[in-house]
């Protein structure tokens, strides 16, 4: 059954808190451990933008602020064939922050 309070909602896009699993625009998204990680860490943020290495350290370090990059330009790849349009944007040297556009 479906229970909002499982989910971090933004807007069209859904993440559920306990489990790899994201909705966007109604369609499921298939993403991996660290795409959702960082998914949910954008989510999650108290800050309006946050920049690769804050999100390296959100995930403990786990991966380089390299990576990071990879893997959102991963996860707008994947948007775009869902709905069209990058779910992440970049303003440089202030950060990735959801697109209001979604």
């Amino acid at each position: 059954m479906f229970d909002f309070d499982d989910y971090i909602v933004r807007k069209h896009l859904r993440i559920r808190k306990d489990k790899n699993e994201v909705i966007f625009l109604c369609y499921e998204m298939h993403t991996t451990k660290t795409e959702y990680e960082i998914l949910k860490s954008i989510a999650l943020s108290r800050k309006k933008q946050l920049l690769a290495k804050d999100i390296s350290a959100k995930l403990g370090g786990k991966i380089s602020e390299k990576n990071v990059v990879n893997h959102i330009c991963k996860i707008n790849s994947k948007a775009k064939e869902l709905g069209g349009r990058k779910l992440i944007k970049n303003i440089p040297q202030k950060g990735y922050f959801f697109n209001e556009e979604m």
